[in-house]
């Protein structure tokens, strides 16, 4: 509240200390710059307004990407312990050639 004190106190000054032309400047500017806010806040308003629309479906893709990265790891560790068992059988069979060499 005391900022709005001190710009009225201000602009009061402002008035008693210019001349009628400089006060219509400054009011045209003061009304343009309004209007260019009104003009941003009632854009924002309808974009915000499309932005709630969508973010159910931003938020329904979000847990299904989580749910496929998820799917991708189990996947990966899938196939990463079926390397690993391949592996194994690999060199059982090479155990194995060798230890029938020697028989």
């Amino acid at each position: 509240m005391d900022v709005l004190k001190t710009a009225t106190r201000i602009s009061h000054q402002l008035v008693k200390e210019s001349h009628a032309a400089e006060i219509t400047e400054m009011k045209v500017e003061l009304q343009t710059l309004k209007d260019g806010l009104t003009r941003t806040f009632r854009g924002l308003a309808e974009k915000e307004s499309v932005l709630q629309a969508v973010l159910p479906t931003v938020e329904s893709l979000t847990g299904k990407a989580l749910i496929v990265e998820q799917l991708a790891q189990k996947g990966e560790s899938l196939l990463e312990s079926n390397k690993a068992a391949k592996d194994i059988s690999r060199k059982k069979s090479l155990v194995a050639l060798k230890v029938t060499e020697f028989d």
